[in-house]
């Protein structure tokens, strides 16, 4: 040790990283080993969420485990029936835009909703004048794509619907196929 070192009133400096390494007591360990897998874009990760929408438990895909084109895939067509529900279903929104992954929904008295995709973490976010902004991963449920809030496991959608008809005055269900 470096104790060893000391001598009456001199201190001997070693002159090396190696000298240092050697005047230390050797300790042994050794690292952990993980398993490496890619599970399919429909597989169950292992830490649910729960969607209080619909009371059952939804797993939220870990973003490593999502390629990019199938990200791209799920979040475009998911972000495509949006806007043609929000177009077909206007009640009197100011505008509506959905270009390169950003949708933008104006209502009246100039309050904006914009919800796009954060293709690196494998998410939607939302931007919201009613609660602010929040972060949805991606779940599968029989075959259909749909976004949990990271935080709370309120859905995208739910969330979405209930925004709205509190700025727009009046109920705003989405259905999206």
């Amino acid at each position: 040790m470096l104790s060893n070192l000391v001598h009456s009133a001199h201190v001997a400096l070693p002159t090396s990283v190696s000298a240092i390494l050697s005047a230390l007591p050797s300790r042994s360990f050794s690292m952990p080993t993980f398993t490496a897998h890619t599970p399919s874009l429909f597989a169950t990760p292992a830490f649910p969420r729960f969607d209080s929408t619909t009371a059952s438990a939804f797993p939220i895909l870990d973003a490593s485990t999502i390629n990019e084109h199938d990200y791209l895939s799920v979040s475009d067509d998911w972000l495509d029936a949006l806007t043609m529900h929000l177009e077909d279903n206007d009640p009197g929104f100011e505008d509506i835009e959905y270009t390169a992954g950003v949708l933008t929904v104006r209502v009246p008295e100039s309050m904006t909703f914009v919800v796009n995709r954060q293709t690196p973490n494998r998410e939607l976010w939302l931007s919201s004048p009613v609660r602010g902004p929040s972060h949805y991963g991606l779940t599968m449920k029989d075959g259909k794509a749909a976004w949990i809030d990271t935080k709370t496991g309120d859905t995208l959608r739910a969330v979405l619907e209930e925004d709205l008809g509190k700025l727009l005055g009046v109920p705003y269900p989405i259905v999206i196929e």
